[in-house]
């Protein structure tokens, strides 16, 4: 069998040192890198569902970047 590459990006909720899964999604194989418009459609749910001002942190990688 030929070696695979997954490469996940996934939003993960963070309390009391447990993390679950909220949402993810499989990325193109583009290296493992996602882009602005990747990460917008990954978040985007859930800002509408739980609201801005309920997500008190958003901790990413160095990759993790664009203005929008």
């Amino acid at each position: 069998m030929a070696d695979r590459q997954w490469n996940v990006l996934m939003l993960t909720a963070y309390s009391q040192g447990v993390g679950l899964p909220l949402r993810w999604s499989l990325l193109d194989d583009n290296s493992g890198n996602s882009n602005t418009l990747d990460r917008i459609a990954l978040l985007q749910p859930i800002v509408q569902l739980l609201g801005a001002d309920r997500i008190a942190s958003l901790c990413a990688d160095r990759e993790f970047i664009g203005k929008e």
